[in-house]
């Protein structure tokens, strides 16, 4: 129903990059929680590609929260390296790509900190895509349960009967896995009926 909502999926190029990030927190006004996970699904011909993630140590402490939802200890987190030494790696995938994230507002705001504290030069994008606000008005249409950004990708899969199993109890939330759940969520919305 309302299909003519989803006019921003339907037109998305079928090449992009969904990314996903874990981190110690939520923003505090304009300071940024440190990312420790950063998934990435490279999409082709709206078909996954190749599934990354790149893990980093943070510095400051993990909310009780964030915990919870990434399941990541803090001793394993500080055996990971820096941002810095997968960077080359990160840029070359992201460098003239289309990004799509569900919580865009977030996630390319908390990468662009990272690589900013650590003096790493963004690389340049076609640009970044938020699935989360471009699905709102067609979520609200449907009387689907939306917050002041928009559907949860949690709702969207639920309602959409998108079937992926979330990996243990230990670690509900891992950012490969969340970026690979957000193309299902891209493909399915490109081709509703």
């Amino acid at each position: 129903m309302y299909k003519d909502l989803l006019w921003p999926f339907t037109h998305l190029p079928k090449n992009y990059i969904a990314i996903d990030t874990e981190t110690t927190g939520l923003f505090k006004g304009a300071e940024a929680p440190d990312m420790i996970s950063l998934g990435m699904c490279v999409v082709k011909d709206s078909k996954v590609n190749s599934k990354l993630e790149f893990r980093f140590r943070p510095y400051k402490a993990y909310t009780d929260d964030s915990q919870n939802v990434h399941g990541i200890e803090w001793a394993e987190a500080q055996s990971y390296p820096n941002l810095s030494n997968n960077w080359d790696n990160i840029s070359k995938l992201l460098s003239n790509k289309l990004v799509v994230a569900h919580n865009a507002a977030f996630d390319w705001r908390v990468l662009t900190h990272a690589a900013k504290k650590s003096n790493l030069t963004m690389p340049k994008v076609q640009g970044v895509f938020c699935s989360q606000r471009s699905a709102q008005p067609w979520a609200l249409s449907n009387s689907i349960q939306c917050s002041e950004r928009g559907p949860s990708l949690q709702t969207m899969i639920e309602e959409l009967g998108i079937k992926i199993e979330r990996s243990t109890a230990k670690r509900p939330h891992l950012a490969k896995q969340d970026a690979y759940i957000l193309t299902q969520l891209i493909e399915r919305l490109r081709n509703y009926k």
